[in-house]
């Protein structure tokens, strides 16, 4: 970030979560898992330039720095290559796999942020806005993205207190025979 500020240039920070990667741990094993985590740490790096960086984060998450972009549709050919050659059949020890692909949410410094912290989070809230739109997809970061989660973690909660608090009333809708007029069902 400091180079990119120094030189008044741009650096795009992508969140990537690889999809459907619990599948593989659940029915081929976390070793299995392991492989395709090596794997798929590989296909990025070798999806990128040498002066970018490729970072694990945990999990089945994986961070990308790149440095010195142009525009957003460079930074987006970058991110669809990356979907493209985690899309392609895996082959591990314990069996080939071709049901994992990647979201990538992104943010580019300065415009979405001016710390590492902001960037990395608003990366991750693009890569949700991904996986919301059908996953295997990028997605850039944008602050309606941060409203949309806040409103739906405003209703998770809202939900919870008031199953806590006893407060959903149920109420029955009794089904009826077109031709007869008589109830059918509750």
């Amino acid at each position: 970030m400091r180079r990119a500020q120094h030189s008044g240039g741009r650096l795009a920070i992508f969140f990537t979560d690889l999809d459907n990667f619990k599948l593989v741990n659940e029915t081929l094993g976390h070793q299995a898992g392991d492989e395709l985590l090596t794997q798929a740490a590989n296909r990025i790096c070798h999806a990128v330039r040498a002066s970018d960086r490729v970072v694990r984060l945990g999990s089945d998450e994986f961070t990308v720095v790149l440095e010195h972009i142009g525009s957003n549709r460079d930074i987006a050919r970058v991110a669809d290559s990356i979907i493209q050659i985690l899309s392609e059949l895996f082959t591990l020890t314990a069996g080939a796999v071709n049901w994992v692909s990647a979201s990538i949410g992104i943010s580019v410094y300065p415009n979405d942020g001016h710390d590492a912290d902001a960037l990395l989070k608003h990366a991750d809230v693009a890569m949700y806005a991904a996986k919301t739109e059908g996953k295997a997809r990028h997605h850039f970061y944008h602050p309606k993205h941060s409203d949309a989660i806040l409103l739906r973690l405003s209703k998770e909660r809202a939900i919870r207190h008031a199953m806590d608090s006893d407060e959903f009333v149920i109420h029955y809708q009794p089904r009826v025979a077109t031709f007869t007029g008589y109830f059918c069902s509750l």
